[in-house]
């Protein structure tokens, strides 16, 4: 009787209260299922193709990317993209790149062509792959690269820089399992080499070591959006870098036609110069007064 009289006497509107927030840590949870993939820099021409822009739009900071998305890198052009503030992951000139899943469950990345380099948090029950046509690289926490030489697509090369763990497997075999400055060479349809000392990737230290400041920089500043807000601002971007792209389509189309306008115009001998001269000459004095 008494409980039954206490809950009577509570206002609807303190149960309404009540319920929200009751539902509130819900709601977090299944917001938190997914990683908040978003473009935090872009150098030189990187383009985005996307389910709603599968022609391409350029890449732009601050761009949420959703599975399926699809990044790519022209020449001497780099792209960088963070999940959650958590994770950090540099995409090299020339290289293409699928966002395959954003799931903290298991969230893969695609690597098609070029080189990737990533700084990966410790991963607490999630997965992160990144896959590529001959191997599939699991990552529990580290700093590592993966290449797709254009010149051998069908090998692929990871290595791990000065911490982690990465495992690597094949096509058949089992996985080999990476640690610090190890690397490990997979080719289509093989298992990986045993692992060897880091020297493929040798090139990349110096920049891994100040790409540590960059992903502590990201992880402070981050900013989370919730899924409406992200959703908003997709569509504005995309809507903004669809009218870029046009723009630039429209300059390239002029230039090139006044290209095939240079070129179909053709140069007079110089005794048509000549006549031409004189023709002109003609016309002109017949135009004057009294003629």
């Amino acid at each position: 009787m008494v409980v039954e009289y206490m809950i009577r006497s509570i206002s609807p509107r303190l149960l309404l209260a009540l319920s929200l927030c009751a539902g509130a840590p819900a709601a977090a949870a299944a917001q938190e299922a997914d990683y908040e993939a978003r473009l935090t820099e872009v150098k030189g021409e990187v383009t985005v193709f996307t389910a709603e822009e599968p022609e391409g739009v350029p890449g732009s900071e601050d761009m949420p990317l959703v599975a399926g998305d699809r990044v790519k890198t022209a020449a001497d052009s780099s792209a960088e993209v963070a999940f959650s503030g958590e994770h950090c992951v540099v995409l090299r000139s020339g290289s293409e790149l699928s966002v395959t899943s954003v799931k903290r469950s298991d969230c893969v990345l695609t690597l098609a062509l070029g080189s990737l380099l990533a700084k990966i948090q410790t991963l607490a029950g999630g997965g992160f792959q990144v896959q590529t046509p001959a191997a599939v690289a699991s990552v529990r926490g580290t700093e590592f690269a993966v290449e797709v030489d254009a010149a051998e697509p069908d090998q692929t090369y990871v290595g791990v820089f000065d911490e982690g763990k990465v495992a690597v497997s094949g096509r058949t075999g089992q996985p080999e399992l990476l640690k610090s400055n190890q690397e490990t060479t997979v080719r289509r349809g093989q298992r990986p080499l045993a692992a060897y000392q880091l020297r493929r990737f040798v090139r990349h230290r110096q920049f891994m070591r100040s790409f540590r400041k960059r992903a502590l920089a990201l992880r402070k500043g981050w900013r989370a959006m919730d899924t409406q807000q992200r959703q908003a601002k997709r569509r504005e971007m995309l809507q903004k870098l669809k009218q870029r792209r046009e723009e630039r389509l429209q300059k390239e189309r002029q230039k090139q036609q006044k290209l095939r306008g240079r070129k179909g115009a053709k140069a007079l001998r110089p005794d048509q110069e000549k006549m031409e001269r004189r023709k002109k000459a003609i016309r002109e004095k017949l135009r004057r007064p009294g003629n």
